[in-house]
């Protein structure tokens, strides 16, 4: 059976600025984590890392 999804049928979405910033903090740490992780590895291998090759690291991940 195939219907048509109404949209907003759960009502209209709620923004939580509590839950906004709890995520946005949570984030944070996981980048500075994983920029530490690069480094350490890019270290571990012998290759020096530019901030080019951080930032593509960070944007695979998200």
């Amino acid at each position: 059976m195939v219907a048509i999804v109404t949209p907003m049928s759960f009502g209209m979405p709620i923004f939580d600025p509590v839950s906004i910033l709890t995520m946005t903090a949570v984030l944070i740490i996981v980048f500075i984590e994983s920029m530490g992780m690069f480094l350490a590895l890019g270290e571990i291998v012998g290759r020096k890392l530019s901030s080019h090759d951080i930032i593509r690291g960070c944007v695979s991940m998200a």
